[in-house]
């Protein structure tokens, strides 16, 4: 093909200075559809293009100035890296993309088509940059539990990528959605839009520490992933150890019927760790930069009982009694150092996005409405992949759980596939923030509404004049209070249920809110449902929450739409709800379908029930 014209010499590139990288794995995937350019669709009427996400505007645009613009940018970060890192920087950013970094071509290509896609929009706003989304899902080690939350490695990656995305009109956005304690599945997983929100791009795998041997948890949670309105890139970030290599399976399984994934090796790879100084050994340590100084001692990175111990944190001044300061937390250079080489990599990749938008184009300036024809071909391609993932979905090898195996079996088709409808009441969620859980609206890191104390909710069931709705209560612990401005910001809230005296008091509520039902419904809505709830029952004279109190049917009685719970199996950390032996699904009464009034009653005196959340999956034969 031929540019109109020569782009001006100011615009000449030099490649050397970005990060580039590729390194495919062996999986024989098949990806027949070739690399289109604007004139393979220039027949195309934009009458025929059907609804738009984009309202593309008639402007016009220099696909060679935003190009420019990137790579500037790029120039810049590194420079700043370079000054920063010292002789290191070669060492780490130069080497780290081959060695840590798994992504094959067909992954690539799905990652560039989503930034493409977000740089269109932007080009055709022009008004405000366009959100591009990441998220980490993890547990306490991933949310930087001992550290400010200024500290963590979402936060380093958000402020070091959008030094660049900004260039191309995007506002990166870093979620720290980790949770401590918090495994992957199944109440996360099957809550990802509720909690995670609905416009996720990249969503990160990071229980390594929770998870554990349970290889059902990663399968369920990248079905979920795959199944999410927005179709996220998922992202492995595993830890060491033997489980690595089943976790990677899991997800290039997916890669092969429409799934994007790329997977980070934890930076405590041993031939990573070689690569930098180490504080033990090294005599030059006046050289050593500061974030890297006392990273690593005798060989390991922030090694027990030796000198990198006393500098693994830095919070006395924001946050004295900052809490989590545990041997299996990273410390602040961990999480700053695994967060910019993680930038580098969405750099790169926005850079050959752009690269690849300038050559998909035919002239280097043009009207918007080129750009939306040429956006077709990649809203073509993305439904394809979304038709290949739920062609196979309900075919796809599913790894059952160590116990209750057999009831898996009965809701796997729906919960991998299913357009499940979560309530949760735990933080950080998009749903609390928006208001669709408690009513009010929040900010993360701002104003929320926390919801009621334990002990004024239990004040409030027992003043009630017959049956009471549940409300949200704030876990809020010596752990969160330690610094609730800098430190941890996520919390384990529930709705309440307390046992009272007057036996006709029942706690009630809807399950989804009317505010959540029109959030998450979506088309494919049903009559026939699984339930799912996680909730603990706990004895407050004793101080412990068991689940032999669940499965006990006489301690707590349940009736979802005036019919009783007759059948409560665990699930991970949840239970499914079944009306008897018998049944496993239930039928919704009211004018919304899968929408249900669920009633809970504790029996014994002394007991509460806890629920974080309850989970609404249309059933799939």
């Amino acid at each position: 093909f031929k540019r109109v014209g020569n782009p001006s010499s100011e615009y000449e590139q030099d490649n050397g200075d970005i990060g580039y990288f590729e390194n495919f794995n062996n999986e024989l995937l098949t990806d027949d559809r070739n690399d289109y350019r604007l004139d393979d669709f220039k027949e195309t009427n934009i009458s025929d293009l059907g609804d738009s996400e984009e309202n593309v505007a008639s402007t016009s645009f220099d696909l060679h100035l935003l190009q420019f613009r990137v790579r500037e940018a790029t120039v810049l970060l590194k420079e700043d890296l370079t000054s920063e890192y010292g002789k290191y920087y070669t060492q780490i950013f130069a080497r780290s993309p081959n060695l840590l970094f798994q992504m094959n071509h067909v992954s690539k290509d799905r990652l560039l088509r989503k930034m493409m896609k977000k740089i269109i929009e932007a080009l055709s706003t022009k008004t405000s940059e366009v959100p591009f989304t990441w998220v980490t899902a993890g547990s306490s080690a991933a949310a930087g539990h001992g550290n400010l939350f200024t500290q963590s490695k979402t936060y380093a990656l958000e402020k070091m990528a959008n030094k660049v995305f900004s260039t191309a009109g995007l506002n990166f956005i870093g979620k720290n959605y980790a949770m401590g304690g918090m495994d992957s599945g199944p109440e996360l997983g099957m809550c990802m839009e509720s909690i995670y929100g609905k416009d996720i791009d990249v969503l990160a795998w990071d229980f390594n520490m929770t998870d554990g041997r349970e290889n059902w948890k990663i399968s369920l949670w990248g079905a979920r992933g795959a199944s999410h309105p927005s179709r996220p890139i998922q992202v492995l970030l595993d830890g060491p150890g033997n489980r690595r290599g089943y976790r990677l399976k899991a997800f290039q399984r997916m890669e092969n019927v429409g799934v994007g994934l790329f997977f980070m090796r934890n930076i405590n790879y041993k031939p990573f760790i070689e690569m930098l100084p180490d504080s033990d050994k090294d005599s030059g340590l006046f050289e050593v930069p500061k974030s890297l100084k006392y990273l690593v001692c005798s060989g390991q990175y922030e090694a027990v009982g030796k000198s990198c111990t006393n500098h693994k944190y830095a919070t006395l001044k924001l946050c004295p009694k900052s809490s989590g300061q545990t041997p299996w937390h990273p410390g602040w250079k961990h999480h700053q150092l695994e967060g910019r080489i993680l930038a580098q990599f969405m750099i790169s990749m926005l850079n050959k996005a752009v690269d690849k938008l300038v050559s998909m184009f035919t002239v280097s300036a043009g009207d918007m409405h080129d750009l939306e024809i040429l956006n077709f071909g990649n809203n073509w391609k993305d439904k394809i992949d979304n038709e290949a993932w739920m062609g196979s979905a309900s075919t796809l090898t599913k790894p059952y759980p160590y116990e209750n195996k057999e009831v898996f079996k009965v809701v796997s088709n729906s919960f991998y596939r299913g357009n499940a409808i979560c309530s949760s009441a735990m933080l950080p969620s998009d749903a609390r923030y928006n208001g669709l859980v408690t009513g009010k609206k929040g900010i993360f890191g701002g104003d929320y509404d926390k919801g009621m104390r334990e002990s004024h909710a239990q004040l409030r069931s027992e003043a009630a004049d017959g049956n009471v709705s549940m409300t949200v209560v704030h876990s809020s612990n010596k752990a969160n209070n330690a610094c609730p401005k800098y430190g941890i910001r996520d919390y384990k809230d529930y709705y309440y249920i307390g046992k009272v005296e007057d036996d006709d008091v029942w706690h009630t509520r809807m399950f989804p809110s009317n505010a959540e039902y029109d959030a998450f419904s979506k088309g494919t809505v049903s009559t026939e449902n699984f339930i799912m709830a996680c909730l603990d029952i706990c004895d407050r004279e004793k101080k412990t929450c068991s689940e032999r109190y669940v499965l006990d049917g006489d301690l707590a009685s349940m009736y979802v739409d005036n019919k009783k719970v007759g059948k409560r199996e665990k699930l991970g950390k949840c239970y499914l709800l079944f009306p008897s032996n018998g049944e496993v699904t239930w039928f919704s009464k009211g004018t919304k379908p899968g929408q249900y009034e669920i009633e809970v009653k504790l029996n014994n005196a002394g007991m509460f029930m806890r629920i974080t959340s309850i989970v609404i999956v249309p059933f799939i034969a």
